[in-house]
């Protein structure tokens, strides 16, 4: 069965034609295609932000979905458009690093990636300055309409990285980072991923990097400090919170997060992206 799933992830807002006209390409081209809008309120030019979006949302997309991510602050200089097959999905981005966390996931066989560089692939008159409507949508369409990825274009290499979140476990001392502070002011750190073996104990294996060996911690001789501050223990569940007051816990993707109960983590702490997080196992 043709891939017929189109993913859109963009900066480009809701009240412009931007997002519309893309839509407007793929169907002009793919009328059957099922066009699915993960969001298009990145932060203007937040490539990492974008990346992280994209590597928490497409695991839940079937096998053969096709995902277009356009944060493009260098569209019309020389930097490649790319698609990669990967995850048995497709992945088509400016590369500019947004796709590092998701091709970081291992898989049973390399990522294929090509340059999108073939102009029977692309609308006729190029702009300099809306690839998301003249290359990245109708390379997209042409996909799920059944055309070979190699027809995209010569191999890509070398692609373009962004740093990989961090998760050091040595000791008595787990270090990360912050790295996404979500709408409700929850702040998501790069550790993990965690999972919940009973009620009392959870495992830790570092979702990035080198594989790593899981680590067994009891949530209940444990602390984090952020922002000056020493949070203890953690919890399921934003419920389980008092009114008002900070705590951590394991957020749905399985990374630890800092969150206060019908408040704003983030405010209240006044912290921000990149700022470090520690665990501290007690004794």
């Amino acid at each position: 069965m043709r891939p017929s799933i189109i993913a859109l992830l963009t900066d480009f807002g809701i009240h412009d034609h931007y997002v519309g006209v893309m839509k407007g390409v793929i169907l002009g081209i793919y009328p059957q295609a099922q066009i699915v809008d993960i969001t298009h309120t990145i932060p203007p030019q937040n490539i990492r932000k974008a990346a992280y979006t994209l590597f928490n949302a497409y695991a839940y997309f079937p096998e053969g979905t096709i995902f277009v991510a356009v944060v493009d602050p260098g569209v019309g200089s020389s930097r490649r458009a790319i698609a990669v097959r990967h995850q048995g999905r497709v992945f088509i981005a400016p590369d500019n690093g947004l796709l590092t966390y998701v091709l970081s996931v291992p898989a049973s066989e390399r990522p294929a990636a090509v340059e999108l560089a073939n102009s029977n692939y692309r609308l006729s008159n190029l702009s300099a300055t809306f690839h998301g409507r003249d290359i990245f949508s109708p390379a997209a369409a042409y996909i799920a309409s059944g055309a070979a990825l190699a027809e995209m274009g010569g191999e890509a290499e070398n692609l373009t990285q962004l740093q990989l979140p961090e998760c050091v476990i040595s000791g008595d001392l787990i270090t990360g980072n912050v790295w996404d502070i979500d709408t409700f002011g929850n702040i998501v750190t790069t550790i993990g991923r965690m999972r919940w073996m009973d009620d009392r104990l959870l495992t830790l294996q570092s979702a990035f990097g080198a594989a790593s060996e899981s680590r067994t911690l009891d949530s209940q001789s444990l602390a984090v400090a952020i922002g000056g501050q020493l949070i203890s223990p953690l919890v399921k569940t934003y419920a389980a919170m008092r009114d008002g007051a900070l705590g951590t816990l394991i957020g749905s993707e399985g990374f630890l997060e800092i969150a206060v109960r019908d408040g704003s983590a983030a405010r209240r702490l006044d912290v921000k992206v990149g700022d470090p997080v520690q665990i501290q196992l007690k004794a």
